[in-house]
């Protein structure tokens, strides 16, 4: 069957079998929040004239599908960094950041640390549902394949004509587990055991990627925390010094790190999609037209990026609504909203889209509560407050604390950290002594699991309200 794909004006097209669905044969241009059970309605598409689910609609003839305009996403790529001294062998690497959502790379000069190019792209997965628990659903190879072959893509543009002798790869475990091939079964039951958390140094075909270099895997710290976060704990270097300090990864696994005295814990408070765009009916991620800023003050005034018209409304744009509705009690305190609320023309707050966030918000504040507990410190204690990814960079934080995700004495002490978890791949990238030493930190750190601590499910439950 041949499909003809017509997008920003632009005509492409496409063979594919009979019966194949039309998100799959899309190819991840479009995405489902849901995983593809036709309940987001975020895979809309035109198909010979009427308005279907990509997700649910097979190709079972020639069809002329329109896509909504492609809209740059805004994705972040700098962060803190730590200082590494490379060990100075000649030729070319990639680093390279598979989040959930997006992707970030580098092409690094492997003597002296130098970054020549950098290219981020949304995660093509995103056709198999916009959170890890959906994608585990279809199993490791839909998304091995995806992943690898997105892959090959990024290092092909980012290397040219070159060859490249190492690529570090980092991610949460399960776009570790999806990137390696390995099953992930285990990973949505309890008690969450990953098939492996070791760092792995592979020859490039061994995972299906193009060309004659080593591929290492950094390691992993358990189900929930991944590489990512020994990346960014190595990025701010909450591996040296004796303050006590904070890593808040704000996303949809919510992985949180303290150090305090000697000792480093962590854990993923399952906070969910929703500060990501997902499961908010006009939620979206951050794209150009996505509302990132909102100020209620004679009237409702808001910001998008590129200044573009109002598509949607991204994380940094949620966590604003929701606190200027609750300054001028268009919500309480428990959350109530009367009706839904426009912020933009065709833009509207939903009362379950408040009740997501407050689900969001009590997850990432209760699982610092709990690691504070667990570590006999108090959040006064904290001198540092890393704020890593998209969100944690661009989020208003005294609106943050408004709305209860972190705790107030939070506010002076926060410091956006960017991309930290390409920061410190980029270290691991280099220097073998930086390999070693995630090696160590993925060993060393104590993992409290939330899902059976009783102090979390007190805290979540009494951060629920505003």
């Amino acid at each position: 069957m041949k499909i003809t794909i017509i997008q920003n004006g632009i005509k492409t097209q496409k063979n594919v079998a009979a019966g194949t669905l039309l998100i799959e044969a899309l190819g991840g241009r479009v995405e489902a929040s849901c995983g593809g059970k036709g309940r987001c309605g975020k895979c809309k598409v035109i198909v010979d004239g009427q308005t279907v689910l990509a997700c649910l609609t097979p190709v079972d003839r020639d069809m002329e599908v329109i896509l909504p305009d492609d809209y740059r996403a805004k994705i972040l790529t700098e962060g803190i960094t730590r200082d590494v001294t490379p060990d100075g062998e000649p030729g070319l690497g990639v680093a390279v950041d598979v989040g959930t959502t997006t992707i970030a790379a580098r092409l690094i000069r492997l003597e002296d640390g130098a970054v020549l190019k950098t290219v981020s792209q949304l995660n093509r997965q995103k056709q198999f549902g916009s959170d890890v628990i959906s994608r585990i659903e279809k199993g490791t190879p839909p998304l091995h394949e995806c992943i690898i072959k997105q892959l090959n893509d990024i290092i092909s543009e980012l290397k040219g004509k070159n060859e490249i002798k190492r690529l570090v790869f980092a991610g949460n475990t399960a776009m570790m587990h999806f990137v390696q091939g390995f099953s992930v079964d285990t990973l949505a039951v309890a008690p969450y055991k990953p098939y492996n958390i070791e760092m792995i140094t592979y020859d490039a075909a061994d995972l299906g990627l193009d060309g004659n270099f080593e591929a290492i895997a950094a390691p992993c710290i358990a189900g929930y925390v991944g590489a990512d976060t020994v990346c960014a704990i190595l990025a701010c270097q909450m591996d040296m010094g004796q303050e006590t300090s904070l890593l808040v990864d704000i996303g949809t696994n919510g992985e949180i790190v303290l150090k305090h005295e000697e000792n480093l814990l962590c854990c993923s408070a399952a906070a969910g999609p929703a500060f990501e765009g997902a499961h908010i009916k006009h939620g979206t991620g951050s794209i150009e037209g996505a509302i990132n800023k909102v100020v209620i003050k004679n009237g409702i005034h808001t910001e998008t990026i590129g200044g573009k018209e109002p598509i949607g409304i991204c994380g940094s744009g949620i966590i604003d609504a929701t606190a200027e509705m609750l300054k001028n009690d268009i919500i309480d305190e428990s959350g109530f909203l009367e009706h839904d609320f426009k912020i933009a023309p065709g833009i509207y707050i939903t009362q379950s889209d408040i009740r997501e966030i407050q689900l969001a918000k009590s997850a990432i504040r209760a699982g610092i509560e709990t690691l504070l507990s667990e570590n006999g410190a108090a959040s006064a204690d904290i001198k540092y407050a890393y704020l890593a990814g998209g969100l944690g960079n661009c989020a208003d934080v005294e609106n943050a604390a408004y709305i209860g995700l972190m705790p107030a004495e939070l506010k002076d002490k926060a410091i956006a950290s960017g991309n930290a978890a390409l920061g410190g791949l980029s270290g691991l990238l280099v220097s073998r002594r930086l390999r070693d030493k995630a090696k160590e930190i993925a060993h060393s750190v104590k993992h409290v699991d939330l899902a059976a601590n009783a102090f979390f499910q007190n805290s979540f439950i009494s951060n629920i309200s505003f």
